[in-house]
């Protein structure tokens, strides 16, 4: 790859005993003279490692040795590096996608139970009843998705962190399936015959992690009769999740959450050479440096919006760093009309221009330079939605796809009569620069109507039109606001659409055929998932911040909300006050913005932001980071652009943001007012919010094995390689960030002319996210968005399939590796760890009486997994017995073979005896789950000490402010809210009926003055 970066000197003030880590499960450690060494001059820390070197790193690690000879490793356990994630309850964050559904007589409306791992059975009530709970059916971790097979006989369960599907007998309220299908299922839709059953997958398929491990996203194609995958297809998208069946039309249509908006980086260093002497060293200038003086584009580059450069500021030394512009298949901006002045009406390169350039610079290599500037914007492949032809149901192929649909496409519906497809979506107008510029109006919140997917027209409809006060910054219109639109379903004749303004918590009611909004009602916290059913002409809403399910009477166009009913919900206190803080806009100026519109899913949106404020002040930087002449920190307020980093995997880690300058997450709350545009948060509500983003946890790694050896055999030498050089700086006991013993907050360098401003050693968990995200989006890898797969021209997009920008890092900024090597290398970072094992969520069905060899094994890895030190789960089973419903969970024991399962009536049975009392057909399905859940999970869902064969209400606890104790506050609370009904549980409706009455006292007043230690 040519360089496009040369050498840089490189100030490095944090790595003073950077090596005095402690790592007793890593390996020997480096002093602080070796990462001095390491990283002074060279830009980043070179990696010319040599075979003894890397032979002796092998030799430190005693697990390394069961991996055989270097050119033919086999799959070995690896030990977790950093911390192992436990907890009665440990939280994804996992989205509710379409949570919702009905029987095809509207008799029964379903909901994923996400917290609790159940699949919640509704009867949803007729002629004024109230609906009510009829069963909570225990699926895999994380259920986000529910699909009724045709027949209504059977429900199907999307399980996002057991990578697998629970297919549930909807008469005996049983789990009779559980099919795997790869890495986080999100979606599931049924040919019209029911024959097939067609799951959207956000990772790799079971079937792709053969080998060398796939990293896109697959369509898996399953025949509901066996239940077996039948079919694969790869989906070159980033995160691909709503999707319809146009069974007319033999179509398929799937949306990429993170489609993108067309927008990329200008302005980077090129190279210019001032003799023909090819061993001339070249001067690196930035290209924005360039075309401000060059006098054919200076006068046209002041006059727009990119410049000045770099940005004047009230505080000196303002940061030379790119801007953001539309990618080159759009143009029309001021990027594109300052590249016009190069080139000819072809679009090729103008000699008369390389010309004056090499005249007024005295360079020899005006082409290249120019043409580099040219090339720099690059194309996204804009796979906004793909189209799948399923004329073949069991073989469905990719027909086209539909570009420049969306940026960050939610939800998608299929209008019932026509051809018609409407989806939600958010655009990021992040070629805004500065926060100043962006207070309150963020992004935008449309409706895009697709209408004939094959022969498309596409028309966006933003659904806060007409209001023309709307962005201001104190809005008369906030109270329409239908800001964070996710799922989005027609009535039955196609006539009305109606949306869920997941932000504001409030359902718009839309013009079926032009998505103008002609009706709005307010709901709960967090609208999120949609049902409609046309016999009652009933909306059904899933709110997950209240964790509750709303019924509209949508008969007209002004809704009447008629009730809510609340669903169990285990979450600890933290997490259930703390969550609107992220998601909800009512603490924006006009209710239209929030954390989460950038923090999708408290995760990414794969964009970059330039979210400095040049006239603020200087700004705290990462622990022990300086300027070496003056002693002076150096975070200036003019950060320029940045990609939007996850809001995971925060816990134990400070200060935040790619530069560090937020030392806490406290520390955040001037955005509520700067950037959302509202006011800052009272210290309570800040703490409640810094609390709920410190549970967010970082899901498994789908590229490992349950044992966790990893799939990619190459992962082993990548180790070796990473351990040798990378660790000393992305030290893996810190998760691939750095911490000195006896600190309190991570490390950052001052990498001034590589990155133009200090950098905080990032972390590395997930970031195979980010490998496709160069190529979808326009942004690569790094803080800014810089670093793709290999230098390319706009016209010449590359294979997705090819490696990943990790490559190009590589060879800009790690010197010497080979290609195996780098092969190796780019596999571990593929398959970084996370802080949970990838046992977590493993489920397997036993069935008697003669149970299958291979389900014995799993269940025997298991519990070996649950007996390592640190454990890396807890082992629980489910099933139903002649007498209901059975839960058990692995206790304790020194002897392996004879493992006991404490049941949730309290007695103890070994493994054996278990798998012995199935009598033929019954059937128990074994799952791990994160530590220190199992008994919540496995026999004591409400956690009262009360286990759920004893308990008269196992998902209902009279613990109702979860401090472990029923004492007087939660009889006072009950008390207070004594005949209110459709109320949240914790305000005293202990039994889920609806109501807080005679029932709920009394189930208190039983256990008053009972404790349930954690």
């Amino acid at each position: 790859m040519p360089a496009r970066l040369i050498p840089f000197v490189v100030v490095v003030s944090c790595v003073t005993g950077a090596a005095a880590q402690s790592r007793p499960l890593v390996g020997p450690t480096q002093s602080a003279a070796d990462v001095a060494r390491a990283v002074a001059g060279s830009g980043h820390p070179p990696v010319r490692i040599e075979r003894a070197e890397l032979d002796a790193v092998r030799s430190s690690f005693s697990f390394l040795s069961q991996a055989g000879e270097a050119n033919e490793p086999a799959p070995i356990p690896f030990p977790p590096f950093s911390p192992v994630v436990r907890g009665s309850f440990v939280n994804f964050e996992s989205p509710l996608v379409k949570g919702l559904a009905l029987t095809s007589d509207g008799g029964l409306l379903l909901a994923t139970n996400t917290p609790n791992n159940t699949l919640t059975v509704i009867a949803p009530g007729v002629d004024g009843e109230l609906p009510r709970i009829v069963a909570e059916v225990p699926v895999g971790l994380d259920p986000v998705s529910v699909g009724v097979q045709p027949g209504d006989a059977y429900a199907w369960v999307a399980n996002m962190i057991s990578d697998d599907i629970s297919v549930v007998n909807l008469a005996s309220g049983r789990v009779e399936t559980v099919i795997p299908v790869g890495d986080e299922p999100v979606n599931i839709l049924f040919s019209p015959a029911g024959d097939v059953a067609y799951v959207v997958l956000q990772g790799p398929a079971e079937q792709a992690t053969v080998g060398i491990p796939d990293r896109l996203p697959y369509l898996v194609t399953i025949d509901t009769a066996t239940r077996a995958c039948i079919h694969t297809l790869r989906l070159p998208m980033n995160n691909p999740r709503a999707a319809v069946l146009d069974a007319g039309a033999n179509l398929l249509l799937i949306a990429d959450l993170h489609s993108g908006n067309q927008t990329t980086l200008a302005g980077l260093p090129v190279p210019l050479r001032f003799t023909t002497d090819p061993n001339e060293n070249p001067q690196s200038r930035y290209s924005l440096d360039l075309v401000q003086q060059f006098s054919l584009t200076g006068a046209a580059f002041d006059g727009s919006d990119l410049g000045p450069w770099p940005d004047v500021s009230a505080e000196p030394g303002a940061p030379r760093v790119p801007r953001i512009v539309r990618s080159a298949d759009v143009g029309g901006d001021d990027w594109q009309a300052v590249l016009d002045l190069l080139r000819l009406p072809d679009g090729t390169l103008d000699p008369a221009a390389v010309a004056q350039f090499d005249a007024e610079f005295g360079t020899t290599n005006g082409a290249e330079v120019l043409q580099r500037i040219l090339d720099d914007v690059k194309t996204p492949l804009g796979n906004d939605v793909a189209l799948i032809d399923v004329s073949d149901p069991r073989v469905p192929a990719v027909a086209g796809w539909l570009p420049h649909v969306g940026a960050t496409l939610h939800g998608m519906a299929l209008h019932p009569q026509t051809q018609r497809v409407m989806l939600t979506n958010t655009v990021p107008r992040n070629t805004v620069r500065t926060e100043p510029n962006l207070r309150g109006h963020i992004v935008d919140h449309q409706v895009v109507i697709v209408q004939n997917p094959l022969t498309p027209t596409v028309v966006a409809t933003d659904l806060h039109a007409g209001l023309a006060n709307f962005h201001q910054a104190v809005s008369a219109d906030a109270g329409m606001s239908l800001a964070s639109p996710r799922d989005i379903v027609f009535n039955g004749d196609g006539s009305r659409a109606y949306v869920a303004g997941f932000g504001p918590g409030r359902i718009g009611v839309l013009d079926g055929r032009t998505a103008e909004v002609l009706g709005r009602v307010d709901v709960g916290r967090g609208p999120r998932s949609l049902a409609y059913t046309a016999g009652q002409e009933r909306l059904y809403v899933f709110q997950r911040t209240d964790h509750s399910i709303a019924t509209l009477d949508v008969s007209s166009d002004a809704p009447v909300l008629l009730h809510t009913l609340y669903l169990f919900n285990p979450e600890p206190p933290e997490i259930k006050q703390g969550r609107d803080f992220i998601y909800s806009t009512n603490f924006s100026a006009n209710q239209a913005s929030a954390c989460a519109t950038c923090h999708v899913d408290a995760h990414l949106d794969h964009t970059s932001w330039d979210l400095g404020e040049p006239q603020g002040g200087m700004l705290p930087v990462p622990d022990g980071v300086q300027d070496p002449n003056t002693g002076l920190p150096l975070n200036h307020p003019t950060k320029g652009p940045m990609v939007t980093q996850s809001l995971r995997g925060l816990d134990g880690h400070n200060s935040f943001h790619w530069r560090g300058d937020k030392p806490t997450l406290q520390d955040f709350n001037g955005a509520f007012d700067k950037l959302l545009g509202g006011s800052e948060l009272p210290d309570s509500q800040i703490d409640a919010m810094a609390a709920f983003v410190e549970t967010i946890q970082y899901p498994p790694t789908p590229f490992a094995n349950r044992d966790n050896s990893f799939k990619d055999p190459r992962y082993i030498d990548g180790f070796v390689t990473y351990f040798a050089s990378c660790d000393r700086c992305h030290a893996l006991v810190h998760d691939g960030s750095q911490r000195l013993p006896g600190d309190d907050t991570d490390r950052g360098f001052i990498l001034t002319g590589i990155f133009a401003q200090i950098q905080e050693v990032a972390q590395l968990r997930g970031i195979h996210d980010k490998f496709q995200s160069d190529v979808l989006n326009g942004f690569g890898v790094l803080h800014d968005g810089r670093i793709e797969r290999e230098d390319r021209p706009a016209d010449a997009i590359p294979d997705i399939d090819s490696s990943s920008p990790m490559q190009s890092f590589f060879e800009t900024f790690v010197a010497g590796l080979d290609p195996d090597e780098r092969d190796a290398l780019e596999a571990y970072f593929t398959g970084f760890q996370t802080n949970v094992m990838p046992v977590v969520g493993w489920q397997v069905a036993v069935t008697g009486p003669a149970p299958d060899a291979g389900a014995l094994l799993a269940i025997d890895l298991m519990i070996a997994q649950s007996q390592l030190d640190p454990s890396h789960c807890d082992v629980v089973a489910h099933g139903i017995s002649d007498t209901g419903p059975q839960g058990y969970v692995l206790i304790g024991s020194d002897e392996v073979l004879t493992p006991q399962f404490r049941s949730d009536v309290d007695t103890l049975v070994t493994l054996p005896d278990l798998l012995a009392s199935l009598a033929s057909g019954q059937q128990l399905i074994f799952k791990a789950v994160p530590p220190g859940s199992g008994e919540r999970i496995g026999i004591d869902a409400d956690q009262d000490c009360i286990l759920n064969g004893f308990d008269s209400i196992p998902y209902g606890t009279a613990d109702l402010n979860g401090d472990g104790k029923v004492n007087l506050a939660d009889l006072a609370t009950l008390l207070a809210n004594y005949g209110a009904v459709q109320v949240p549980r914790e305000w005293g409706d202990i039994d889920g009926d609806g109501t807080v009455g005679l029932s709920d006292l009394a189930n208190l007043l039983a256990v008053f003055g009972t404790s349930c230690p954690a």
